[in-house]
């Protein structure tokens, strides 16, 4: 355990390390780099990988039986996974020939996609605090779940669209995200989450509040769309243990916008951040009632990535503190969800370089 501690430490010291160059330079050939550099090493241990992560081995006997039964264009579109993760599959049997390749194409487009998405904040924002945050809270999960994660990075760039109001490349992101998990569909009502750009902010709390006290009447309704799209219909349950454990690791870090919200009602992309995030609840708890559909909040989790980078540069006073208190947090958070509770199934890590 205390090896794999060490890999993982490592691997995300020296990434974030690299990182801090970044907004250091202005040349665009040096960021990339930097950029490089920072995600080349997360890269490595998802490739080299054996055996880490709970899907590890669904996922290895995934590849084999799609280069198999997937013999032309038609069986690609026709394949019950995301024509998207179909292709992947073949290119890296075309280009490497085995598993790893698998392993590589997937994790190479999920920490580009990510890091992209951070730098559409760069001049906003600590881009190796947000970097810190992404690590520690979406890598680890990276390793099990590969199809949604990959999906959930290409969404993350939509955000900007959403605020910025550009529906068709918010919609074009969502489909291809959709090409690797087909749930990034039920994300396009997202793009009407700042359809008032912040005038009503209190009417969109009071609506969270609602819809997660109603959640239990809106099953049905829910129901019926899942049936119609195809995912998760299969997963409604029918013996209801409603759980509230998520709150856990919301409310420490809202809290600090609770006693500082003078702050957020200063910045609108701070007010919108914070209404991605407090989506979670509502999305959480709709996984009470359909197994896996809990995992729909994935694709509003990294708002916290910017979410708290931002909000701390535009700290006039305690910056320091507070800084102090999201990372000593997020440190634990890690140590809770992926070595405690051994989530996703990433620890202990083993090498695999055959």
């Amino acid at each position: 355990m205390i090896n794999s501690i060490l890999i993982y430490t490592i691997t995300f010291a020296i990434s974030i390390a690299f990182s801090t160059l970044y907004s250091k330079t202005k040349k665009k050939s040096t960021q990339l780099i930097i950029i490089g550099l920072s995600i080349s090493i997360p890269i490595f241990i998802a490739t080299y990988r054996n055996g880490v992560g709970i899907d590890y081995y669904n996922y290895q006997k995934l590849y084999h039986y799609i280069i198999i039964n997937c013999t032309s264009l038609n069986n690609i579109f026709s394949y019950y996974i995301e024509s998207g993760y179909v292709i992947l599959n073949l290119l890296a049997n075309i280009i490497f020939k085995n598993y790893k390749g698998v392993l590589f194409l997937s994790s190479s487009i999920y920490m580009i996609a990510s890091f992209k998405g951070i730098t559409n904040y760069k001049t906003k924002i600590s881009v190796s605090l947000a970097y810190f945050i992404f690590l520690v809270t979406m890598y680890s999960p990276f390793l099990n779940g590969m199809r949604q994660f990959i999906a959930v990075a290409i969404f993350f760039n939509s955000y900007i669209y959403i605020y910025n109001r550009n529906f068709w490349k918010f919609f074009l992101l969502v489909i291809i995200a959709s090409l690797f998990h087909k749930s990034a569909l039920l994300c396009l009502p997202m793009y009407f989450l700042w359809a008032d750009k912040g005038r009503n902010s209190k009417v969109y709390y009071i609506l969270v509040i609602i819809i997660t006290a109603i959640m239990p009447l809106l099953i049905p309704i829910i129901s019926n769309l899942f049936t119609k799209i195809g995912i998760y219909n299969s997963y409604f349950q029918y013996n209801i243990k409603v759980t509230y454990g998520f709150f856990l690791y919301l409310i420490p870090i809202l809290s600090i916008f609770i006693v500082t919200k003078k702050y957020i009602l200063k910045e609108e992309t701070l007010q919108f951040l914070l209404r991605l995030y407090t989506m979670q609840i509502p999305l959480q708890l709709l996984g009470n009632f359909i197994g896996y559909a809990d995992r729909l909040s994935l694709y509003v989790v990294p708002s916290q990535i910017i979410l708290f980078p931002y909000y701390v540069k535009m700290l006039n006073k305690n910056k320091k503190i507070i800084k102090f208190f999201i990372v000593a947090w997020y440190i634990f958070y890690y140590y809770y969800m992926f070595i405690f509770l051994n989530s996703n199934g990433v620890y202990p890590y083993a090498f695999n370089f055959n």
